[in-house]
Parts: C-alpha cells; structure tokens; sequence
C-alpha cells in the first residue's frame, strides 16, 4: 500500500490506484470512489461547510482520506465526468470542453 500507480493493474491484489496512490479503502472508513472509466479518485468523506475558493483549496490541502493526503480541487473537466450523458448538466452540449 502507498506505492506509486498509473492504473489499478499496477497495483498489488486487493489494492487499487486512485490519485497516483495504491491503496486498501477498506481499511479507510473515509471511503474513495474511484471512477473506472476516468481513473479519478473521489472523496466521499461529507464535508458540510460552504467554503471559499481559497478555503476549499486549503481544506484538499489538508484531507486525508483513503491513505491518501495528495487531494486536490477538480477542474471544471474533472467535474463534468461526474455528469457524463446527463444533458441538462452538460454544458453547453456533449463533448464540449473549453
């Protein structure tokens, strides 16, 4: 666990790769989705504060969840995986990415 990956097959058996990290979330009870198709690693950890940029940035900063401390805010792309074939969130069509 904590080796360096690109993918999830770089992994050991029963680790997987979310942000570059091979880790075990089950042994984490602050739980990553990690996104297949993407290879992105969400946070699940509930976080109710309404932050400011600068805030939200410095509370990534700060998070470890998963065995994993090299958390990050998303760009705008990154986000809109989290959309994908759900038009009325896609802006401003399918596919368009600035």
């Amino acid at each position: 666990m904590g080796e360096n990956c690109t993918r999830t097959s770089d992994c050991e058996k029963g680790l997987m790769c979310v942000n570059f990290v091979c880790i075990d979330e089950k042994e984490d009870p602050n739980l990553i989705w990690n996104d297949l198709s993407t290879g992105y690693g969400w946070s699940s950890k509930a976080d109710t504060n309404r932050w400011t940029y600068y805030g939200a940035i410095d509370y990534c900063r700060n998070l470890s969840a998963g065995g994993v401390s090299n958390w990050r805010l998303p760009t705008i792309s990154e986000l809109r995986t989290l959309v994908r074939n759900h038009p009325p969130c896609q802006y401003p069509y399918p596919g368009f990415d600035p």
